[in-house]
């Protein structure tokens, strides 16, 4: 009965060390940021642990001896924390060098040794996507859109139009939905189209116009409306712009008119001889030899004379 308690207790000590060698955790983690490494152990020790160390891989990275500070190896150390009080990893910054298959060993004074296993999975952001256009033209207008991105983890596609989910039957895609294809272009298939990209880290969108720059079918009935309403307006414009100018040029020949009229009125008719004229002019009568004889209504402009003084050559008045 002994044997059989002792036979059994060992079996059990084997099953539960092949359940715990077997025991892995999955766990995601995002580029460029932290994340934390922890093993749920529980585990009855029958004896103090003496050893404890992580690996990715055979690449050790922690190591902790009993009775000693616990120590990361050189190419883990600026980016690694160890948290002995829980047997934990805390990790900075995840790079892609990270992922992989990361081994716990927990040995005891015993010689009883515990295995616990993490496979982590860094996660890459889906890079902005791009969309290229293929258009056939024969023997029907067809178009196929691709949307592709350069980085990403398991990047999932989907596609709308004009904000509006596609119609299947309609609209033909590709398995993994980043290539759409339509045959037969009706103008109710032109518009915007959006392709979305995402995976657990991020989404983004790429848009791209179908017009009739790829497809007459794009051209719309009444398409010619706004080009006429544009046309007539601006032949309006130019045509007030032209009644403008006549009216002020008439305006302006008329005010022309006017003046030259009044100027007419106040000039004097033919054969008289206004007074302001009488006095510009200077009559000389030469009858005495070097003598003139100045007719003294004549030498001043604008009054008659009070007092003229004769002169020799000269006309003078004394007022």
């Amino acid at each position: 009965m002994q044997f059989s308690k002792g036979f059994l207790t060992l079996y059990l000590s084997l099953m539960l060390g092949v359940l715990q060698k077997a025991s892995t955790s999955l766990v995601t983690g995002f580029l460029n940021q932290p994340i934390y490494l922890a093993v749920e152990d529980t585990m009855n020790y029958s004896s103090p642990v003496q050893t404890i160390s992580w690996k990715i891989g055979s690449v050790k990275i922690v190591e902790y001896i009993s009775l000693d500070p616990p120590k990361v190896f050189p190419q883990f150390e600026s980016r690694v924390t160890y948290f002995s009080e829980n047997n934990s990893l805390f990790i900075h910054q995840l790079s892609l060098q990270d992922e992989g298959h990361y081994i716990i060993t927990t040995s005891l004074t015993s010689g009883t040794e515990s295995h616990s296993s993490i496979n982590l999975m860094v996660l890459v952001p889906v890079s902005q996507p791009n969309i290229t256009v293929q258009i056939e033209k024969l023997p029907s207008p067809t178009l196929t859109m691709n949307c592709t991105v350069k980085n990403g983890s398991d990047p999932q596609f989907s596609w709308i139009k004009d904000n509006k989910i596609l119609v299947t039957n309609q609209h033909r895609m590709s398995t993994d939905n980043h290539s759409l294809r339509i045959t037969n272009i009706k103008n109710s298939d032109c518009g915007i189209y959006t392709c979305f990209v995402q995976n657990p880290v991020n989404r983004v969108e790429k848009q791209q116009l179908i017009s009739a720059e790829h497809f007459q079918e794009c051209l719309h009935p009444l398409s010619w409306v706004p080009v006429l309403f544009t046309t007539l307006a601006v032949l309006c414009v130019v045509g007030i712009l032209a009644v403008v100018f006549t009216v002020k040029r008439f305006k302006g020949r008329q005010e022309d008119d006017v003046q030259h009229e009044q100027g007419k009125d106040n000039m004097p008719d033919v054969g008289e001889e206004s007074q302001d004229a009488q006095y510009s002019n200077l009559l000389l009568d030469n009858t005495h030899g070097n003598k003139q004889e100045v007719n003294s209504t004549y030498c001043i402009i604008g009054a008659p004379p009070v007092s003229p003084v004769e002169t020799e050559g000269h006309c003078s008045f004394h007022l």
